[in-house]
């Protein structure tokens, strides 16, 4: 009978410190102002993907296709622009005859955040990209720093940084 009620009492602490425990790290979440999570993976990465390989191919109607609207904000550097605005900037690239390239995706993951912005977008794309470009005299690889807003399968906002002093010697 001790060993039972021994037994008993025994259980019945080690489900109490569990619980406390549980409690514990959930309340140490909410502390640490836990708000989101990161993936690898996602339909998210493959569209910013997609869109990257669209914009190297100076497709401009299809990568408009994949922004929400025509007035989405771009960020690029600091100068800030529309989709029209910035369609009309790749389309000089296309005609100085720069060829780019992805070399690769130094870092490539979405962020999913558990509160939407004030845009309603949950949903961040983070590139880090090595890319060449190639005017057939000149050859320069550049990094650039991508975070496309997803929401809904569209990109909403776009913000893109990176050294502009080899494309302005491009363009000369």
């Amino acid at each position: 009978m001790k060993n039972v009620l021994l037994l008993i009492l025994v259980s019945g602490m080690v489900i109490a410190c569990g619980t406390q425990e549980k409690a514990s790290i959930s309340e140490a979440k909410k502390d640490a102002n836990q708000n989101g999570y990161t993936v690898a993976k996602s339909s998210n990465i493959d569209l910013v993907k997609k869109f990257n390989e669209l914009a190297i191919q100076y497709d401009t109607a299809a990568i408009s296709a994949m922004y929400s609207s025509r007035q989405d904000t771009i960020h690029d550097n600091l100068t800030n622009m529309t989709v029209s605005e910035n369609l009309q900037s790749i389309s000089k690239l296309k005609a100085a005859n720069i060829k780019i390239s992805i070399k690769n995706y130094g870092a490539l993951w979405e962020t999913i955040n558990d509160e939407a912005s004030p845009k309603g977008v949950k949903n961040y794309v983070i590139a880090y990209i090595l890319m060449n470009l190639n005017n057939g005299k000149q050859n320069r690889d550049i990094i650039m720093n991508q975070v496309c807003a997803i929401k809904d399968g569209k990109i909403v906002e776009e913000w893109d940084i990176y050294d502009t002093k080899a494309i302005e010697e491009f363009l000369k």
